[in-house]
């Protein structure tokens, strides 16, 4: 139990690290990070946001870069993806649709001045269904790290 509670600590302050890095870096001061899912078989897309306005795009390198994972890219590629992946999926499975491209993810900071902590937003046909913090998703996925 307590190396699963270290997994979610990890994969907390990794994400906050992500967007923090990645606000910083292009001075976008309430980033949300979008991710797609072009189909089941396909990598992650990953855009950076302000409000509604795409900022940039970036790929998987560069979010694992900007939570301070560049030794480790190789090995984290692998486990980031299959985690975006099973969010996808299981949202897919509890919803009972099929097409990735119904859906996509928000990721970014959630809370007041003084505690932030990273939230996902769950969207279908353009829709809020779910917004949860991280730690919870970690919490419930089937498969965790």
């Amino acid at each position: 139990m307590e190396e699963a509670e270290e997994a979610r600590n990890f994969v907390v302050e990794t994400c906050t690290e992500v967007i923090k890095t990645l606000s910083e870096e292009n001075n976008i001061e309430h980033l949300k990070i979008r991710i797609d899912l072009e189909d089941k078989k396909a990598k992650p897309v990953f855009g950076l946001f302000d409000g509604s306005t795409l900022v940039k795009r970036c790929n998987l390198r560069d979010i694992i870069i900007a939570g301070g994972g560049k030794g480790m890219g190789m090995i984290l590629n692998v486990y980031v993806k299959k985690m975006l992946k099973d969010i996808f999926f299981q949202t897919m499975k509890r919803l009972e649709f099929s097409d990735t491209k119904l859906m996509f993810v928000l990721l970014y900071l959630n809370g007041t001045d003084a505690v932030t902590f990273p939230t996902i937003s769950i969207y279908k046909d353009g829709v809020c269904i779910e917004t949860m913090p991280i730690a919870e998703v970690i919490t419930e996925s089937p498969n965790p790290m």
